[in-house]
């Protein structure tokens, strides 16, 4: 996982993989958040 904003910006985390788990893409996620802020 990856952190697109803030002080941390392009920080990678380490994740855990669940079953059934699916990540957002970063570039949707990106895409989504800028609509919804003002």
């Amino acid at each position: 996982m990856r952190i697109i904003a803030g002080e941390r910006r392009g920080l990678i985390l380490k994740t855990v993989e669940f079953e059934g788990f699916r990540p957002t893409l970063a570039r949707v996620r990106e895409s989504l958040f800028g609509i919804l802020t003002p």
